[in-house]
C-alpha cells in the first residue's frame, strides 16, 4: 500500500508541478480552463474559455471546462472535444455556436444563463444539461439534434419541438407531464413504456409515428391527436376500456410490433376505415367481448376475419369473430382454407369474396345450422350482399345446410332479407344448398355450381306476410348429382313470377330437376331459357316431405305461367293444372304426363335430334298426343301460314276471303263480315262477339268419323285485349288453349285429334265471358281428315292450307 501511495504523490507532482517544465506540444496538449481557481496554472491553463478556444485552433484537443465560464459570442470548432468535469459550466450571455458534436458530460447542467446555442447537426444533448425540460426545448428548437430525455419534467407554457429535433429516452420512468402546450412533435425515439402524461396539449405534425405503448391509454393518444395525420403504432396486447372515434387522419400500425386490442365488453372502438388500418391479412388484432366499427367505408380496402380471431382451420367455431367481420358494412376477404362458422349478416351492405371456389369455404359449424344466413331486412334493391369466389360445403351424406336467409324462425321483416348476388359459389354436400322459407326475393345467381345436394335451390314463400318465393335469377349455373330436386319452388301467393334460369346446366340429377310444386298468379314466367337437361330423374321413387314421387326432368303443378325456351335434351315432364309454353327445344323418347287442366303449347320443336317445322306436333315424346277421346287433345299455336296447296279432301273448310257475310248463331244472331287484311287471301273475317256470348259458325257443322284423325287449323288475329274464355275449337281441345292469342299479330291455331266416335260438331265456336266485347280476325279455318296419325302430324307440321 505504501509503494502505490508514493507512485501516485510522485505522478502528481509530476503533473501539476510550475517548477517541472515539459513541452505541452509534446506531453499534454489539452488546454484545461480552471479561472483564477483552476487545478492548472501553467500554460495548459487560460482564464477564459474564448482563449482556450483560440489556443486549440486547427488542432484535434479536448476542452475540458472544470468551473463556471462565460461565454460571450464564442464558437466551439468542430476539431475540439467538449468535455464538462468537476463544476464545469459554461454561462452564456449572447450566441454560443458548438460546431463539435462531441460534448462529454454527466446528467447535470452545463448550460446556464443561455441566450442562444447552436449545436453542430447530429448532436447529442442531454434535457439534465439545461436549466430544465423547458429550457432544453427552446435552446434547441431550431437545431439539428437528438435531445435525450434524461429526466422527468413538466412543460409549462408553450414550447415548440424542432422539425429536425429528435426526442429520444434511453429507459422508462422520464416522464414529460404536458401542463402547458408542447408543440410540433414528429421525431420520437422510446421503448414501449410511457412517456407522456399531463393535462396539456401535445401537438404532432403530420407523419409522426406515435406508439400506443407511449401513452396511458389509448383514449389518451387520440385525445392529443387533432387534424395531424399520425400512425399509432401498437405492440402487444392493449385493452381498450373507452368508447371513442379514432378520425380520418389517425393510422393504427399493428403489423410492426404484432400489435392487439382487447376491447372490453360494452365497448366500442370506432375507427374511419379499414384504409387506417396496417395489418397483415391473417393477424388477429381484435379480441374481447366489445365491438368495433369503420364510420368511412371501406373504399378500396378490406378487412379481414381473421383481424377478429376467426381462422380457416376447420376445427374451431369462430362464429362470434366471423360474424363481427361481415357485420360492418364493408368488404370482407376471406383466406384459403374452411371457415367452421354459422354467419349471420344482419347489418350494413357486404362485399365477401373468397380466393376461389375450389379454395375457400364456409361450413356450418353445427350439423343442422346454416353456413351462412342473410338477414339484412332492408327494403331496398341496392344489394344487400354480393358473395363471389368461395365454396359453401358440408358433409357427405348432406347433414348439413348452406345459404339462407334465416332459416325457418322467423324475425320481423325477415321477408324483406333478400337481394343477394352470388358469383362463382359452389354448393357441396348439403341437405339444403340455397334455402328460402319467407319469399327472400330479388336474387342473382351468376356461374354457381351445385353438387352433392338433397336440394340445390329450395324457395318458399311466406304464409303470414305475405311475399311470394320468385324474382329469382340464374345465369350459367350448374346442377348435378342433387339427390331429391335440383329445384324446388312452392309459391301459392299471387304475384309470383320472374323466376329465371339462363344457360344453365341440368345433368346427373338422380331426383327432380324441376319440382314446382306452387307458382301461383304469376304475373311474369316461370322462365327456363337455354338449358342443358341430360341424365336426370334416374331414381326410380324419391321422398319429398313424406310423399314418394317418380322423378323427372320437369315437374310442373299449379303454374299459371312458365316458358321453357330453348332448352334440351328434355326426357319426361308432367304438368298438373298449369299451362306451359315450349318453344326452340329439344326431346328424346320418355314419358310425359300432361293432365286435363294444363295446357301444353310447343313451337318449333325438335325430336330424336330432327328438327320439325314450327308448330310441330310431335310423336315421340308424349302419350298425350291426340288422345283416345275428344277431351284430351292438344293445341299448338304457330307463325301464320303464307302459302296454300290444292286438291286435298277436307271435311269443312271457310276461308273467310269472300265478300261475307258470315252468320254466327248462339246466344243471338251475329254476322261476321269482310275486312281486308288477310294473309293468304286479301280478305278476313272479323266479328266482334258481346261479354256472356257464345257464337259459332252457322254453316260450319261437319261430321267426323270414329277411329279418324283429323288435322285442325284456323288464322286467327285478336284485335282486343279482351279475350275468348274458351278455346276456338271448343269442346275439341283443352279450353285455355285460347290464352295463346296475341292481340294485333296473325297467329296459326290448331292441332290433331282422334275420334272415339261418329258425329257432329260446330267450330269454331267463340265463347266471351270477359265482361267486355272481343273482337277476332279469322281466316283459312280447316279440318282435314286423315286415315292415320302420322298422316295427320305429316300434314300439321308442314304448315299448309288446303285451297278450294
Amino acid at each position: 500500500m505504501k509503494k502505490f501511495l508514493f507512485l501516485f504523490l510522485i505522478s502528481t507532482v509530476f503533473i501539476l508541478s510550475p517548477s517541472i517544465s515539459f513541452s505541452a506540444s509534446t506531453y499534454l496538449k489539452d488546454p484545461i480552463i480552471t479561472g483564477t481557481d483552476g487545478i492548472y496554472t501553467d500554460s495548459r491553463s487560460f482564464s477564459t474559455i474564448a482563449a482556450a478556444v483560440a489556443a486549440i485552433g486547427a488542432d484535434n484537443q479536448t476542452l475540458l471546462i472544470s468551473e463556471p465560464v462565460v461565454s460571450t459570442n464564442l464558437t466551439i470548432n468542430a476539431n475540439t472535444t467538449l468535455k464538462f468535469i468537476k463544476t464545469g459550466i459554461i454561462v452564456d450571455s449572447a450566441t454560443l455556436t458548438i460546431n463539435t458534436t462531441n460534448i462529454i458530460s454527466e446528467d447535470r447542467q452545463i448550460f446556464t444563463a443561455i441566450t442562444d446555442i447552436d449545436f453542430a447537426p447530429g448532436s447529442v444533448v442531454r434535457s439534465s444539461w439545461f436549466t430544465d425540460l423547458n429550457t432544453a426545448i427552446d435552446v434547441t428548437e431550431d437545431n439539428d439534434v437528438t435531445l435525450i430525455i434524461s429526466e422527468s419534467d413538466t412543460i409549462t407554457g408553450t414550447r415548440t419541438v424542432g422539425s429536425d429535433v429528435v426526442l429520444k429516452w434511453e429507459a422508462p420512468g422520464n416522464l414529460i407531464t404536458a401542463v402547458g402546450d408542447l408543440e410540433d412533435i414528429k421525431n420520437i425515439s422510446a421503448g414501449n413504456y410511457q412517456i407522456f402524461t399531463g393535462a396539456g396539449d401535445l401537438d404532432f405534425l403530420d407523419g409522426t409515428r406515435l406508439k400506443l405503448s407511449w401513452f396511458d391509454h389509448l383514449r389518451a393518444v387520440l385525445t392529443w391527436i387533432e387534424d395531424e395525420e399520425v400512425t399509432i403504432v401498437v405492440s402487444g396486447t392493449n385493452t381498450v376500456n373507452f368508447t371513442d372515434t379514432a378520425t380520418i387522419n389517425e393510422f393504427f400500425d399493428f403489423s410492426s410490433e404484432q400489435g392487439q386490442f382487447t376491447i372490453s365488453g360494452g365497448i366500442i372502438l370506432t375507427i374511419h376505415s379499414p384504409s387506417n388500418i396496417i395489418a397483415q391479412s391473417n393477424q388477429q388484432i381484435f379480441s374481447g367481448a366489445g365491438n368495433s366499427a369503420f364510420t368511412g367505408g371501406a373504399g378500396a380496402q378490406e378487412i379481414y376475419p381473421e383481424w377478429w380471431g376467426s381462422f380457416p382451420d376447420l376445427v374451431t367455431d369462430t362464429s362470434v369473430a366471423f360474424n363481427k367481420a361481415i357485420n360492418l358494412g364493408i368488404k370482407v376477404k376471406l383466406g384459403s382454407g374452411t371457415y367452421l362458422v354459422n354467419a349471420v349478416h344482419t347489418t350494413g351492405y357486404l362485399v365477401i369474396e373468397g380466393m376461389g371456389n375450389d379454395v375457400t369455404f364456409l361450413k356450418s359449424y353445427s350439423a343442422t345450422g346454416w353456413a351462412f344466413s342473410e338477414e339484412l331486412t332492408s327494403t331496398s334493391w341496392i344489394r344487400h350482399l354480393v358473395m363471389s369466389d368461395l365454396g359453401i360445403t358440408g358433409s357427405v351424406g348432406q347433414t348439413r345446410n348452406g345459404f339462407s336467409f334465416g332459416g325457418v324462425t322467423y324475425a320481423t321483416n325477415l321477408e324483406y332479407a333478400g337481394r343477394v348476388e352470388l358469383n362463382r359459389v359452389s354448393f357441396t354436400y348439403l341437405d339444403y344448398a340455397f334455402y328460402k322459407y319467407f319469399g327472400n326475393i330479388g336474387n342473382v345467381l351468376n356461374g354457381c355450381t351445385f353438387s352433392q345436394t338433397n336440394f340445390s335451390y329450395y324457395a318458399t314463400w311466406d304464409t303470414v306476410h305475405l311475399m311470394h318465393a320468385g324474382a329469382d335469377t340464374f345465369n350459367n349455373c350448374h346442377f348435378d348429382n342433387t339427390v331429391l330436386a335440383a329445384v324446388f319452388i312452392d309459391s301459392t301467393y299471387d304475384a309470383a313470377g320472374q323466376t329465371v334460369f339462363n344457360s344453365c346446366v341440368f345433368e346427373n340429377n338422380p331426383g327432380f330437376a324441376f319440382f314446382i310444386s306452387n307458382y301461383i298468379g304469376a304475373t311474369t314466367p316461370l322462365a327456363i331459357n337455354d338449358t342443358w337437361f341430360e341424365n336426370n330423374a334416374t331414381s326410380v321413387t324419391v321422398t319429398i316431405h313424406a310423399v314418394v314421387y317418380t322423378p323427372r326432368y320437369l315437374y310442373i303443378r299449379n303454374t299459371n305461367y312458365a316458358t321453357i325456351t330453348r332448352c334440351g335434351l328434355i326426357s319426361s315432364v308432367e304438368y298438373i293444372n298449369s299451362s306451359v309454353r315450349e318453344t326452340d327445344c329439344s326431346y328424346y323418347v320418355g314419358s310425359s304426363i300432361v293432365d286435363s287442366d294444363s295446357v301444353r303449347i310447343l313451337d318449333n320443336i325438335n325430336t330424336s335430334y330432327a328438327r320439325n317445322q314450327l308448330g310441330a306436333i310431335v310423336n315421340s315424346y308424349s302419350n298425350n298426343n291426340g288422345g283416345g277421346t275428344l277431351a284430351t287433345g292438344e293445341c299448338f299455336t304457330i307463325p301464320p301460314r303464307i302459302s296454300k296447296v290444292f286438291n286435298y279432301t277436307s271435311s269443312f273448310s271457310e276461308s273467310f276471303s269472300g265478300a261475307g257475310a258470315w252468320p254466327f248463331t248462339g246466344t243471338a244472331a251475329i254476322n261476321a263480315t269482310t275486312v281486308a287484311d288477310g294473309l293468304i287471301y286479301a280478305n278476313c273475317a272479323t266479328i266482334t262477339v258481346p261479354t256472356a256470348h257464345t257464337e259459332y259458325l252457322t254453316a260450319s257443322t261437319f261430321t267426323y268419323t270414329s277411329g279418324k284423325w283429323y288435322a285442325y287449323s284456323m288464322d286467327v288475329k285478336l284485335m282486343t285485349v279482351l279475350r275468348p274464355t274458351q278455346n276456338i275449337f271448343s269442346g275439341w281441345t283443352y279450353n285455355d288453349a285460347a290464352e295463346s292469342l296475341v292481340k294485333d299479330k296473325w297467329i296459326t291455331i290448331g292441332g290433331i285429334q282422334l275420334a272415339s266416335a261418329t258425329s257432329t260438331m260446330s267450330i269454331p265456336t267463340i265463347v266471351n265471358t270477359s265482361g267486355g266485347d272481343v273482337t277476332l280476325r279469322m281466316s283459312a279455318l280447316q279440318v282435314i281428315e286423315f286415315g292415320t296419325k302420322m298422316e295427320a302430324v305429316r300434314y300439321f307440321n308442314e304448315r299448309l292450307y288446303q285451297s278450294e
